[in-house]
């Protein structure tokens, strides 16, 4: 499996490529209020965009559970060690 710091890395290119006029750091912290653009809508296509990246799929019930970039990295985390 891909080194845990890589992957939160490229978790944090598809944030960074999905909203680009954000200026916010993305952390284990950060939440979508935070994030310039990350609105309902663009939460879908950010899922959408995370699951193509890992070819992993999320429930619905995962996609609206996690409270910040962390929480979604875990849940990653946990798809991949899965696999």
């Amino acid at each position: 499996m891909i080194e845990e710091s890589k992957l939160f890395q490229k978790v944090v290119e598809i944030i960074s490529d999905e909203f680009p006029e954000n200026d916010t750091e993305i952390a284990r912290e950060t939440v979508a209020e935070d994030v310039i653009g990350w609105d309902s809508m663009a939460h879908v296509s950010l899922i959408a965009m995370i699951e193509e990246a890992f070819s992993v799929r999320f429930s619905g019930a995962e996609i609206v559970n996690f409270e910040n970039v962390g929480g979604l990295f875990d849940l990653l985390k946990d798809k991949l060690s899965k696999k």
